[in-house]
């Protein structure tokens, strides 16, 4: 129980350091100073950040596809109705933490000179499968359009993790960052979340 909870440590200061730092920017010295441990310590949990970005990234999805399972399997209603409930607890799950999210998605994994033996056990996670085989269930019952799998299951991530960056995007105030000069007083981040959803499902549909 000790030993988890000092790796839960060790993923949770590298997770700040990736992201307060950039990926190469940072050392394993510097990780093992913030916890207070030895190099040598630090090394029995992970060998190189490459390791440690794997771990950190293997346990939030470890996370994400806990509930992604729990909705698929408690869901009652339409595929489709189950497509836009995946949709908005994506978006929820992006918006929660958004280091988490950059971690999984946006950092580009470090290089290393070996393959560690956390990367050795690495195995996909499977979440594309899932949305696959969900978009085509909802096309064999028609309640959606009939269309190439492989690619519109692709092209429906890309639309969802697109829309989640943009989500993401509202929450940085930074003057440089762009934006459209004018903006409808009726558009609030309420009312995007609303047009996504609604477009995503007549894009399902149609």
């Amino acid at each position: 129980e000790q030993k988890e909870i000092q790796y839960q440590r060790i993923l949770n200061a590298g997770k700040e350091l990736f992201i307060n730092s950039g990926p190469s920017s940072f050392s394993m010295r510097t990780l093992a100073k913030r916890l207070n441990m030895t190099q040598t310590f630090l090394y029995t949990y992970v060998q190189s950040k490459r390791e440690l970005w794997i771990a950190i990234r293997k346990k939030y999805f470890y996370d994400y596809l806990l509930e992604f399972n729990r909705i698929i399997n408690q869901h009652e209603g339409t595929k489709l109705d189950l497509l836009i409930q995946l949709t908005e607890n994506f978006l929820d799950f992006a918006n929660e933490d958004l280091y988490r999210f950059q971690i999984m998605f946006i950092i580009p994994i470090p290089s290393a000179k070996k393959t560690g033996p956390i990367e050795k056990d690495y195995r996909q996670t499977g979440l594309l499968d899932k949305l696959k085989e969900v978009l085509r269930v909802a096309m064999e019952a028609k309640e959606i359009k009939e269309r190439n799998l492989d690619e519109f299951t692709y092209f429906i991530w890309s639309i969802i993790f697109g829309s989640a960056t943009t989500e993401v995007y509202f929450k940085f105030h930074a003057p440089f960052m762009e934006k459209m000069k004018e903006q409808s007083p009726s558009f609030t981040k309420k009312s995007y979340r609303e047009c996504l959803l609604r477009e995503i499902r007549n894009l399902l549909i149609g």
